[in-house]
Formats: structure tokens, sequence, C-alpha cells
């Protein structure tokens, strides 16, 4: 990977700066003036191939928390224990994935992307080797918790690497990208998960997975520059070839010529400085940021809701077996996927729309081309106008689904239902986490953190209390709650269409102070 050009901290910074969190005059100043710049020069093909490599984290991530559900049985039965004590290593997984990445988020944002991710994967590869060597449930239980420590942390710096290497122009369709990872992990892992199960067993699905992620780590290690716009460059978290041209040439003065000397002595002191854990957490106190993760969070347990209820709602309506249940899966992950590349591509398109709309004939604003957003450009109407028809569909469509199922209807008409409401669902999330990266792009990784906390929190509720629903009221009802809960979550579109441009500006007028 070739080294990119340095962005300096201007003189001058402008009052148009994302909104803030309230802190010392010191590190506000530091903060503007990064977020002020355009981060690292990195061309087009470099930015694929970072947005490459991070969706290949994630995939070592994602893949052995979905491979694990389908071999539940086989690992009960080997290791001589209940059904339910081996279910319950999902949900202790669960609790430590919501938590976790507030604590990796702030790390990421203050000694770098590189160190953290590698450290994270490296817990993942190695509890991926620890599953598989588990003698007992005890041991089970206690290596996926510290899986789940450094697997969830990975989504997140991957997040903050997609906000890092975009602008506005273009930043839904890198987060989209990147998802793919996720996207190929849900669709595929599943099937995987059972294939090997059957043909060799559960423990070898995790050895493949620590094979996986031990690749990736040497690539990670040898080739993902470092992209927090504070620190990139090649001076700071070289990769191991940047390292060794530096080593070889000598030119790291040259490097530094480029860097302010405020700027020099923060990234050196990075280590030393103490991390702001609490900074995920006040993002929930910001109505804008509340909504945006709310939002967010609603749509991510209804999607988590149609899985956890697929098994259940397929045996009892259609008699299906393991492996055809197995199957069902597919329409709504290959909906995921469509809408997430779709969305991608109309934000993208909406967001220029609006930015020469907002410039008008003055060529010299190029609102988007950069990471400071005029505070009274509207981003929310931007991002979220154009969501309203997906939101209604997946509403009507997720309270039908129900009814469809009590009434069984042929199996394609749900099968295809599914497809539609998941496309919709990531088209919707697409615009919400393109406006978190919006907002906040010098700290992608304690937003993603916030939000990541937030989803999974409501993702959890919504798993224990789908299928007793389902069985005290049925589906039709079940389903008709899950629609009712997006309806309700409209409110939070008008809200943000509405005052976000004016909580922004006073968010930033607070940081002035």
């Amino acid at each position: 990977m070739p080294e990119s050009n340095i962005c300096n901290e201007p003189q001058n910074t402008s009052p148009q700066n994302d909104s803030v969190i309230p802190r010392d005059s010191a590190e506000k100043q530091q903060e503007k003036a990064i977020a002020s710049c355009d981060g690292v020069n990195f061309t087009t093909i470099e930015k694929g191939f970072i947005i490459c490599l991070a969706s290949l984290a994630l995939v070592s991530s994602k893949l052995p928390e979905q491979i694990y559900f389908p071999s539940l049985i086989d690992i009960a039965k080997d290791l001589n224990t209940t059904t339910t004590l081996v279910d319950s290593s999902i949900s202790f997984y669960r609790l430590i994935q919501a938590f976790a990445p507030t604590i990796w988020g702030a790390l990421s944002d203050q000694w770098g992307r590189r160190p953290t991710l590698v450290v994270t994967m490296a817990i993942n590869t190695v509890c991926c080797a620890g599953t598989a060597l588990s003698p007992n449930i005890g041991t089970l239980i206690g290596t996926r918790m510290v899986h789940a420590v450094g697997a969830s942390a990975i989504q997140v710096i991957g997040m903050a690497v997609a906000t890092d290497v975009s602008v506005p122009e273009t930043r839904a369709g890198y987060i989209s990208y990147f998802q793919l990872g996720f996207r190929f992990s849900t669709t595929f892992g599943p099937v995987l998960g059972g294939i090997i199960a059957q043909h060799l067993s559960w423990r070898w699905s995790f050895w493949i997975m620590c094979f996986y992620g031990s690749f990736t780590l040497i690539c990670i290690i040898i080739l993902l520059p470092e992209t927090l716009r504070s620190l990139a460059g090649g001076l700071y978290n070289p990769t191991l070839i940047q390292w060794t041209k530096r080593l070889i040439q000598s030119d790291s003065n040259e490097i530094e010529k480029g860097v302010t000397s405020v700027r020099h002595a923060e990234a050196r002191n990075r280590y030393r400085r103490r991390p702001d854990f609490r900074e995920p957490y006040r993002y929930l106190l910001l109505p804008d940021f509340f909504l945006i993760m709310l939002l967010t969070a609603i749509y991510f347990s209804v999607q988590g809701c149609f899985m956890i209820s697929t098994p259940y709602l397929y045996q009892g309506y259609y008699n299906l077996n393991v492996q055809s249940i197995g199957l069902c899966f597919l329409p709504q992950a290959i909906g995921s996927i469509f809408g997430s590349i779709c969305g991608a591509h109309c934000q993208n398109y909406a967001f220029r729309k609006a930015a020469e709309k907002y410039d008008g004939d003055d060529t010299d604003k190029k609102t988007g081309k950069s990471n400071t957003l005029p505070l009274d450009f509207p981003i929310y109407q931007t991002r979220l106008a154009s969501v309203w028809p997906n939101a209604i569909a997946a509403q009507i469509l997720t309270a039908l689904l129900g009814w469809l199922f009590m009434v069984k209807t042929h199996i394609a008409v749900p099968l295809t239902i599914q497809f539609i409401v998941s496309a919709n669902i990531i088209f919707l999330n697409s615009a919400t986490k393109s406006l978190l990266g919006d907002l906040r792009p010098n700290k992608g990784a304690s937003v993603s953190a916030a939000n990541c906390l937030m989803w999974n929190l409501l993702m959890a509720g919504g798993s224990v209390a789908m299928n007793p629903a389902i069985k005290a009221i049925g589906a039709g009802w079940a389903y008709t709650i899950l629609s009712s809960l997006m309806v309700v979550s409209n409110l939070a579109i008008v809200a943000l269409m509405k005052f976000g441009v004016k909580w922004r500006t006073k968010q930033n007028s607070r940081s002035n102070l």
C-alpha cells in the first residue's frame, strides 16, 4: 500500500464544524482542526483496497458467530450438557457484544485503527482455537465471552475505517460495501456451519475460522494503513511495508515535515493519555444521535426477530426439516445485500443533488467533498427524506407477514415478503449509518460503538421475547406489534428532519463556549 499524503492542521478553524461534545479547550481545538481537513488523500483504488481488507476482517468476526447456530445440538451432545446451557453461551456473547465495543471504540479514536484492530483480531483468532478445544460447557461459555470482547469490536473499528476514508459525498457507498462482509456472513454462515458440522465436526468449524482469521490478521499487519485522520500518513502506526520502507530509505524526516508540532506531540503521547471510555455513552445523551441510533436499533431488532422466529414458523406452519429451514434464511440475507447496494447508490445520489442545490452557482463551496459540513446544510433531510417509501413498505409488509403465516399461504409468499422487508430495512439503515458518520467523522469508532450498544440491547430483548410472543398471541399479532414499533419510530424521522439542524447548531455553540 503506497504511503498517502498527510493532512496538515489548518491555522484558522471554521466555526462550521461537526456537532461536538463539550471538552477541554486544547482537545477541542485539536479535534476541530482534524475534523475540518479532508483526511488522508487515498486514491480510489487504495480506498477500495482498504474497504476490502476491513470487510475481510469483518467476515473473520461474524462467521464464527453464524456457524455456531447449526451446531447447538451437536455441541450439547459432545459436551454432555443441555441445550439450555449451550443457548446461554449465546446470551452471554450478546451481552458482551453490546458493551465491549464502547471500550475499543474509545481506544481506536485515540490510539488509531491499526493497533486496536490487530489486538481485537488476535483475540478473535485465539478464541476460535479455544472454542474448538473446549472440553466442557464452562470452558466453552468462558471462551465465547472472551471471544465476544474481540469479535464485537472488529465491526466498530471497520465502520470507523470506512468513515475515515470517505467524505459525505461518497460515505454511504463505502459503508455499504464494507457491510457486505456482514451480509456474506449472515447469508452463508449457517449453511457453511451445517455442512462442516455434518461432514467433519462442529470443532472443525472453529479451526477453519482460526486459520482464516490468522491469514486475515497477517494481511492486516502487512497491508492495512492507518486511516485515523490525526495519525494517518505512514509516520504513526505504520504497516510492515511502510516501516520497512522507512527503515531502508530513512525518509521519516520527510514525512515529519508535513506534520505540525501540535499534531506530532498529540500523536506521540496517545498511548500515555487516559482514554475517555465514557465518550460513546455521551452520544446517547445528544437528542439527534439518540434518535438516529434508536431508529437504527428498532429496525435491526425487527430483522433480528425475523431471524430468531424463522425456524419456529417454517417448521410449525410448513413442517420443514432442518436443511430446508436453513435455506429459508437466504431470501432475508440476499434482500439485505440488495438493500445495501441500492441504498448506497441512492444515498450518494441524494447527497450530490442536495449539495448541488446548496452550492448553487458558487463553485468554491464544494459541499460534501470535505468532512466539514456547514451548520446550515440540511444533512438530516438529505439522508432521511428518501427513506420514507422504505420505512412504510417495511411496516406494512411486516404486519402482513405474520397473518400470512397463520393462513398458511404458499411458502413462496412469506419468503418473498421477507426478501422485500429485509431489503427495505437495510436501505433505511444505510441512511442512518451514513448520517452518523457525517456528524462525527473524526470519532467514527466511538459513535459506532454507541450505535452498536443500542441495537444489540434491543435485539437481545427482541430475541428473548419473540418466540414466546408467537406462542402466546400468534404470529399475526406478534408481527403486528413489530410493525407498530416501526410505525412509532416514524416520529424520530420527523423530529430529526425538523429539529436536527437546530440541535447540531446548538451543540456546536456549546463546544465553543
